[in-house]
Parts: C-alpha cells; sequence; structure tokens
C-alpha cells in the first residue's frame, strides 16, 4: 500500500519536468477596459484544464493573451519556460497553441478533431508525431 509521502511517483516524470504553462498577475483588457484582473494559473505537462464562464467573463481574453495577441498591462505569461515577451506570434503557434473560436468552422464537412488536425504540423511542433492526438 503506497502512503501520502510516495504519491509524487505516481505522477508522470514528463509532467514532473515540464511546466507548460504559468499565468503570474496577469491584467490584460482593450483599451481602457481592463478585463483580466491580477489572473494566475499553472498548468504542468499532462494535466488537462478547462476554461469555462458565462459570455464576458474574459475566456476569449485569456486564451487571447496567452497567445501573445493580446498585450499584458501587467503580469507574465510563460509557456515552456519562456516568457511570452521573447516570442513572435509565429513562435507561439509552432509550440501548438492556437484558438479556434466556437462556431467558425474551417471546413464545415468535417469533424472538430478533422478540422483542427488539418493545420497541425507535427514538424514545427515540439510534440513531435504524436501531437495530433492531444487535438
Amino acid at each position: 500500500m503506497k502512503s501520502a509521502t510516495t504519491a509524487p511517483y505516481a505522477t508522470p516524470i514528463l509532467a514532473m519536468v515540464i511546466n507548460m504553462l504559468t499565468l503570474d498577475k496577469v491584467n490584460a483588457g482593450y483599451g481602457a477596459a481592463q478585463v483580466l484582473f491580477d489572473l494566475s494559473l499553472h498548468i504542468n505537462a499532462g494535466e488537462c484544464v478547462s476554461l469555462m464562464g458565462r459570455n464576458g467573463m474574459g475566456k476569449t481574453t485569456t486564451v487571447r493573451a496567452i497567445m501573445g495577441e493580446l498585450p499584458l498591462q501587467s503580469g507574465q505569461i510563460q509557456r515552456f519556460g519562456i516568457t511570452n515577451a521573447a516570442m513572435e506570434s509565429f513562435e507561439v503557434a509552432r509550440q501548438g497553441i492556437g484558438l479556434v473560436p466556437e462556431g467558425r468552422q474551417i471546413f464545415p464537412n468535417l469533424s472538430v478533431s478533422e478540422n483542427l488536425r488539418t493545420f497541425y504540423q507535427p514538424s514545427l511542433s515540439i510534440h513531435g508525431m504524436n501531437g495530433h492526438l492531444r487535438v
């Protein structure tokens, strides 16, 4: 029987090593309208996270800030240990980070998975050949 002190050994090694995403006291918005107020979160490799809320609660703003499409008023975002300020938008896309807004199917006859895989390029991604399985 494992005790609580042995629990870290049950965690996949990759999840213990890779800090996939960290937001530290992020403030962002559009012009004078601040939308995010000191938002902080931390996601490790292997974790599955969902961002949910009613309309106008800041979900899209959060994702746009993570992608580097929206300048931060203050705070810091790191993806795979690299800060937002150090990356161009094409570099963010190469990491496999993207936004597909609801209701905007690129190819309406394809499934959600097929639409997302259409633009996935393993040669440009840190996820390697199995990255499409994360879609």
